[in-house]
């Protein structure tokens, strides 16, 4: 009786990390879309960071039994971390638009708007990720003999 309350509040408190953690990878992501490149960190997205801007401690995400919000952490800060080192070019490595001829500036915009559509697709991915864990949890607490 007392375990399974315990196993309960286990579980509120894991999917509220996982609520906490969704919500600071997109809060980050919008600031990298909204700036061009993340303006906390020195520019740096770790997952020391994602924890610190989640509200959760520094260990929480290192927690065993967080193994599948962390393995979609690390890929989400991986996806950043090539994120950041491509945004944060010098100044001026870019040709002005002035400097560009019509169609070699209708492809900027256009590879422009693919990234912005890749980077929401690995969003929804990274999201879709983490629901998928918490309902792997939900499911094998509910039916721990099965194997999934």
């Amino acid at each position: 009786m007392i375990s399974d309350k315990l196993r309960a509040v286990k579980q509120q408190e894991q999917l509220a990390t996982v609520t906490k953690v969704t919500k600071a990878m997109r809060l980050i992501e919008k600031e990298i879309l909204r700036k061009g490149y993340y303006p906390r960190n020195k520019g740096q997205v770790t997952m020391v960071e994602l924890a610190s801007r989640a509200g959760i401690g520094r260990s929480t995400l290192k927690n065993p039994g967080h193994k599948e919000l962390q393995v979609v952490v690390k890929a989400w800060v991986k996806r950043m971390r090539v994120k950041s080192a491509v945004v944060r070019k010098p100044a001026g490595t870019r040709p002005s638009a002035s400097q560009l001829r019509p169609s070699e500036t209708l492809a900027f915009q256009q590879l422009n708007t693919f990234k912005v559509h890749y980077e929401e697709l690995l969003r929804r991915v990274s999201v879709l990720e983490l629901e998928n864990a918490a309902l792997r949890k939900k499911v094998l607490t509910a039916f721990p003999h099965q194997v999934i």
